[in-house]
C-alpha cells in the first residue's frame, strides 16, 4: 500500500439511464487488507455532499455498480473524490488506519440533447430534522457561520429536561450556524421545541430563506428574560445582525413549540405557537419585495444569543421541511 500518493485526476462520465461501473484496484502485488472500505463521494460546487456510493470490496478488486436511478440526479460540474479507508494492520509492520484518495475530478454527463422535450420538474420535497442528543453531541450537519462561539448540546437532567441545543458560552456572546444543504423550494414550514435550562437568559432565532454566508435571512426569534418577552420576525443581514420587523409579548416555557412559515405566494411569514393553526400569532409581509429567494437562498439556520452565564433559550427538536 503506498503511503503520500496524489490521487489520479479523473472525468466521472455519466449518462441518463444507465448503470455507473468502475473498478479500482490494489497496488501491482498486493492486495486490499479485510475490512477495507472504499466510496465515491459526489459534491457540489459549494461542498455540500450530495451522494455517497459504496463500493464492493474483495482483496484483488473494488467495484462500483451504481444504479441509474442515482446517477441520473448528478448535474455536469459536480466534483467527485473516490477514498479508501484501510483498517490498521500489524503485520508484516504496525501501521495505523489510513485514508487515502483514489481518484478525484468532476462529473461529466453524456446524454443525447433533447431541445423539444416537455419541460420536467425535478424538484423532490426535501425534509431535514435534528433531536439533540447528548451521546453524539452537535449534528455534523450544522455548520458554524459566523459569531464567536460554538454549538453545544446541553445535558438538562438535573431539571428533568430533554438535553437542548444552543451556544457554548458563559459570557454575552452568540454564534450562529446554517444546516450544510438547502431545501428543495422557496415554501418551507420550521417546527421548534425549546426548553429554558437553569439559566435563561437570551436569545434564539431559527432562519430560513437564508444564503450560505446568512447575510440574507428572514428569522422567528424567541426572546426571554427578566423584562424582554417577545417573539418576533427580525430581517438578517450577517449571521449575527438583524433588524426586527414585526414583534409580539410572548412568555416562553418549557417544551413550547412553533412553527414558522414562508408563504412565496404572498411573500409573507407566519409564526404558529403550540401547533394551533387556526390563527398565526405574528406576520409579516414583504411588501417591497426585497428579500431574495430561489436556488442558493433556502439554507435553514440556527442563531443563539445569551446573557451573562446563561445558556439562553435551548433548542431539544428541530425540523424544516418543503411545505
Amino acid at each position: 500500500m503506498a503511503l503520500g500518493t496524489r490521487p489520479k485526476l479523473d472525468s466521472l462520465v455519466l449518462s441518463l439511464g444507465q448503470t455507473w461501473v468502475a473498478n479500482f484496484f490494489p497496488p501491482a502485488g498486493q492486495q486490499f487488507p479485510t475490512g477495507t472500505t472504499i466510496t465515491c463521494t459526489i459534491a457540489d460546487a459549494a461542498g455540500h455532499v450530495l451522494q455517497t456510493w459504496n463500493a464492493t470490496v474483495s482483496p484483488t478488486v473494488a467495484q462500483f455498480l451504481v444504479p441509474s436511478a442515482q446517477t441520473d440526479p448528478i448535474p455536469t460540474g459536480a466534483y467527485f473524490m473516490v477514498q479508501a479507508n484501510y483498517p490498521a494492520q500489524s503485520a508484516p509492520v504496525a501501521i495505523p488506519a489510513i485514508t487515502t484518495n483514489l481518484s478525484r475530478g468532476s462529473v461529466v454527463r453524456e446524454d443525447n440533447p433533447t431541445p423539444l422535450a416537455t419541460p420536467q420538474v425535478t424538484n423532490v420535497a426535501l425534509s431535514y430534522a435534528d433531536t439533540p442528543n447528548l451521546a453524539a453531541g452537535v449534528n455534523p450537519n450544522w455548520v458554524r457561520v459566523g459569531g464567536t462561539g460554538s454549538l453545544k448540546v446541553w445535558d438538562n437532567s438535573a431539571q428533568s429536561l430533554a438535553p437542548g441545543l444552543a451556544g457554548d458560552f458563559v459570557v454575552f456572546t452568540s454564534t450562529a450556524a446554517r444546516w450544510v444543504a438547502q431545501n428543495a423550494t422557496d415554501s418551507v414550514k420550521i417546527d421548534v421545541q425549546v426548553i429554558l435550562g437553569a439559566v435563561n437568559s437570551g436569545k434564539t432565532t431559527t432562519v430560513l430563506c437564508s444564503n450560505q454566508s446568512m447575510t440574507s435571512w428572514v428569522g422567528m426569534r424567541m426572546q426571554t428574560g427578566i423584562s424582554n418577552n417577545t417573539l418576533d420576525i427580525v430581517l438578517g443581514s450577517g449571521p449575527t445582525t438583524y433588524t426586527v420587523e414585526a414583534t409580539v409579548a410572548n412568555t416562553l416555557h418549557n417544551n413550547d413549540r412553533y412553527t414558522f412559515v414562508y408563504d412565496p405566494i404572498a411573500d409573507k411569514y407566519l409564526i404558529y405557537k403550540t401547533s394551533d393553526f387556526s390563527a398565526p400569532v405574528l406576520t409579516w409581509q414583504d411588501m417591497s419585495h426585497s428579500i431574495p429567494h430561489g436556488n442558493g437562498y433556502r439554507y435553514p439556520g440556527l442563531l443563539f444569543e445569551a446573557s451573562l452565564l446563561s445558556t439562553g433559550v435551548q433548542v431539544t427538536g428541530w425540523a424544516i421541511e418543503d411545505n
